[in-house]
């Protein structure tokens, strides 16, 4: 789980030419039901990089670090912790465990917070992160507040969101080095002052987040995340996540394709999964919550007859990595 402290915007989820500009829409974000996944890189020796136009980021000589996290986009108001969120119309779900929050339309995307089983921060005045269509060059500032609890403390949460489309051109992957062009890059950095009710304790983040984004593809094409935290007190913690779209890899020395088959994907009683060697079949609610799980053949059963109507997401999970698949329960 890559929540970097509890007050930290976390599961931030987008999808990123040479010779013009791409202009990115919010269609980047996907639609409830969509999931994809993402493979972590190896923290040493990685460089973001620097913006530009006509750039080429290459991190070829990269190696992935295999960590995975499965990130499913869900309808805001049908999931968990919904309730709290009344104006997020959706959620990224990361690994069943973190719920993000969003307002997104055809002209901005907005952040309203983040929820887990420990912890739930809520901006109710929101962070307005990007504006759509963004092209390179574009930037936006905007302030946000909220709120949050730790240890049965209240929390005032204040902080400034700065968003710059500072680069575009060609990335080059690691795993395989598979080259896309026509990707944007968007700089955001977000600092949050978090204040505790009645003690004279705070907590401050600053971190810098970039998104390599390209039109056509549901998630980021990489991302890295590089966060400072410092508690009144204590010293400071940094952190760093790098993440690419596992969808676009090349190399299967790196990752091996994993053969998935889920039937009917419109069904009322038995669904059938069926894969090369079994593993581990999961079966996720579409607002993140966990049915069932069981170890898997190649041919394998799972009885969906007691569940309620509505979207399900099968995970797959085996030695060469993960898949899944969307079913619809129609009693």
């Amino acid at each position: 789980m890559k929540i970097i402290t509890p007050l930290l915007l976390s599961g931030l989820c987008f999808a990123g030419y040479v010779t013009a500009q791409p202009v990115i829409s919010s269609d980047v974000f996907g639609t409830a039901g969509e999931s994809y996944i993402m493979k972590g890189v190896e923290e040493a020796g990685f460089d973001p990089g620097d913006g530009g136009a006509g750039m080429t980021w290459d991190f070829s000589s990269n190696e992935l670090n295999g960590g995975t996290d499965v990130r499913t986009v869900i309808d805001a108001s049908t999931s968990t912790y919904g309730a709290d969120f009344p104006d997020a119309n959706i959620a990224t779900v990361v690994n069943d465990t973190s719920f993000t929050y969003y307002f997104i339309s055809d002209a901005i995307l907005s952040y309203y917070g983040t929820a887990t089983p420990t912890i739930t921060q809520i901006f109710d005045e929101p962070a307005d992160l990007i504006d759509f269509p963004v092209t390179y060059n574009d930037a936006k500032t905007d302030d946000f507040s909220g709120f949050t609890s730790i240890l049965g403390y209240d929390v005032t949460l204040t902080g400034t969101s700065t968003m710059t489309a500072d680069g575009y051109g060609t990335i080059i992957l690691p795993a395989g080095g598979a080259t896309y062009s026509d990707v944007l890059r968007i700089r955001l950095e977000l600092n949050i002052l978090g204040e505790v009710s009645g003690l004279p304790i705070t907590a401050e983040i600053n971190s810098t987040i970039y998104y390599w984004l390209m039109n056509g593809i549901t998630g980021p094409v990489m991302q890295f995340t590089s966060a400072e935290t410092a508690i009144s007190g204590f010293p400071t913690t940094p952190a760093i996540f790098i993440d690419v779209n596992s969808d676009l890899l090349a190399d299967v020395s790196e990752v091996t394709p994993v053969f998935l088959t889920v039937y009917p994907t419109l069904a009322d009683d038995v669904v059938t999964v069926k894969s090369e060697n079994g593993g581990k079949v999961t079966l996720y609610s579409i607002s993140g919550q966990k049915i069932l799980s069981q170890e898997a053949a190649s041919n394998h059963s799972i009885d969906i007859s007691q569940l309620a109507a509505g979207n399900y997401l099968i995970l797959l999970q085996t030695e060469n990595g993960p898949a899944s698949k969307m079913i619809s329960v129609t009693h």
